[in-house]
């Protein structure tokens, strides 16, 4: 589905674990809800495998420290963020 920015968003449940959340040229965005450390791990590769300049990975406040060790455990550069926005850490 396209967004009214431009990006194309997967709503599709399914598809959503194979495929990144949003993507526009320079941005890959991703979105994990979930406690589970493998899903995260999941996420951060998704987001390593875009090829995209721009990396963001949005997690739940408390997930913030978990998604920090594994992006640099998987050597993804890119920002994470909780789903409110007020907390941003570069990676």
């Amino acid at each position: 589905i396209k967004s009214l920015n431009g990006s194309y968003v997967d709503m599709d449940r399914e598809k959503r674990r194979h495929h990144l959340y949003s993507r526009t040229i320079d941005k890959a965005i991703e979105v994990e809800h979930s406690d589970n450390i493998d899903k995260l791990r999941e996420a951060a590769i998704r987001l390593k495998n875009s090829n995209k300049l721009n990396k963001l990975l949005l997690v739940p406040h408390k997930n913030l420290t978990k998604a920090i060790q594994i992006m640099r455990n998987e050597g993804v550069n890119g920002v994470i963020s909780n789903m409110g926005g007020t907390k941003k850490v570069e990676v």
